[in-house]
């Protein structure tokens, strides 16, 4: 008969008494707050036994006895799965108890601002007139595995409203033809290079490092026409990838 009917009957039972005992049903439920608070740790097992009216309970049974009979038998013929079960249920168990534990560590490590550094070259007006960019990332990944690959969409369409980006599927087409490399190591002369053969005006490089377990970003805004570096940008963060948004904030208020 194995443990299927035991459950099913107990199950039930104590759903029978306790629909038509709203009392007995609250006492029964699973609260987070009065197991945390009052240490009323039952209620993880007794919330599985109750239901909230006769159908409910009728197809939780039904369900339960037609996968339930195929799961005992495979669990009674294969003993890997008689000790590994028990703890597959542990670990279920303690997984659902943190996760707001784990979801607040989340929002707090989130809640971390970016120590963003802007250097401006206050002696160059070529700035306000660019109208074309193209974006290059370098190689490099910081601390969280991004690269400036992952980022370059995201900041194209936070500068969209801004500057016409040139179509990065054009300049691997060019970079191609002409036979650059910007896999290996290079200098921004190359990616000057690149813009000149793509037609932009000014290149935005992109460049996530990690640093003694610190996120950061470097960014670039380099003139192709004087190949003058317009701004620079250094954001950091120890514990996340520094947003795109607070970037863009950071250079919006200083341009």
């Amino acid at each position: 008969m194995g443990i299927l009917f035991p459950v099913v009957l107990a199950t039930c039972l104590i759903s029978w008494f306790s629909i038509n005992r709203p009392h007995l049903l609250e006492k029964l439920l699973l609260s987070p707050y009065l197991v945390n608070t009052e240490n009323q740790f039952y209620r993880v097992i007794t919330h599985g036994f109750v239901h909230a009216d006769f159908t409910h309970l009728f197809f939780n049974m039904f369900v339960l006895w037609e996968f339930g009979s195929r799961v005992q038998h495979d669990w009674l013929n294969e003993p890997s799965l008689s000790s590994s079960c028990p703890q597959r249920v542990v670990n279920e168990l303690v997984r659902r108890m943190t996760i707001d534990m784990r979801s607040e560590e989340a929002e707090e490590r989130s809640a971390v601002s970016s120590e963003i550094t802007f250097r401006k070259n206050e002696n160059n007006e070529e700035l306000s007139s660019i109208q074309s960019l193209l974006i290059m990332p370098k190689p490099g990944r910081d601390c969280s595995g991004v690269s400036g690959t992952d980022l370059e969409d995201i900041f194209a369409l936070s500068l969209l409203e801004t500057y016409d980006i040139v179509d990065r599927s054009i300049t691997d087409a060019i970079l191609d033809e002409h036979k650059l490399n910007m896999n290996g190591l290079f200098k921004d002369s190359d990616f000057i290079e690149a813009g000149q053969l793509a037609g932009a005006e000014a290149i935005l490089t992109l460049q996530p490092v990690c640093l003694n377990g610190t996120n950061i970003i470097k960014v670039k805004m380099i003139s192709v026409n004087s190949s003058l570096l317009l701004w620079s940008l250094i954001a950091k963060n120890p514990e996340r990838t520094p947003e795109v948004d607070e970037i863009m904030v950071e250079v919006s208020s200083k341009l």
